[in-house]
């Protein structure tokens, strides 16, 4: 791990001083997204737990309300309220609270962060910043599927 970090940092200096940016200003960006996106990785990483792994989630949270966070039943809280089944959907259950909380910080972190740590940024970097933020939020997701709730 440690390995693998210092190679994806001598990259960043690397391909920062190519692009004529400076590693100040990528280490701001990457600093500014990465609590986002890894939070995303964590939500869908709940989010698969409870989907797929029930009994993992009830071993760690023994307490936690099936009627909110069992997807087998939790879908029944919307009813034939249409304001539950649209514009409040993320916040009837956990399986939706989580894809909610998901999309909403990869959106947050798509369209802001570059642009106020970054302001003009060459085309070759949504790149390299893809591949980043990719593995940031699969380390989320992977905190909570493989590690908490295995």
């Amino acid at each position: 791990m440690k390995k693998a970090a210092i190679k994806i940092l001598v990259i960043m200096i690397v391909c920062t001083n190519a692009a004529g940016q400076t590693l100040k200003q990528k280490l701001k960006l990457y600093a500014m997204q990465a609590p986002g996106y890894y939070v995303a990785g964590f939500a869908d990483g709940l989010n698969q737990t409870i989907l797929h792994h029930y009994g993992s989630f009830k071993r760690v949270h023994p307490g936690a309300n099936d009627q909110y966070w069992n997807p087998d039943i939790s879908w029944t809280n919307k009813g034939d309220n249409f304001l539950m089944r649209t514009v409040f959907v993320g916040v009837t259950d956990g399986f939706h609270m989580t894809r909610t909380i998901g999309r909403t910080a990869k959106r947050f972190n798509t369209m802001y962060a570059p642009r106020i740590a970054i302001p003009k940024q060459k085309w070759y970097w949504h790149i390299i910043d893809f591949a980043f933020l990719f593995g940031i939020e699969s380390l989320g997701f992977h905190t909570t599927y493989s590690w908490i709730y295995k």
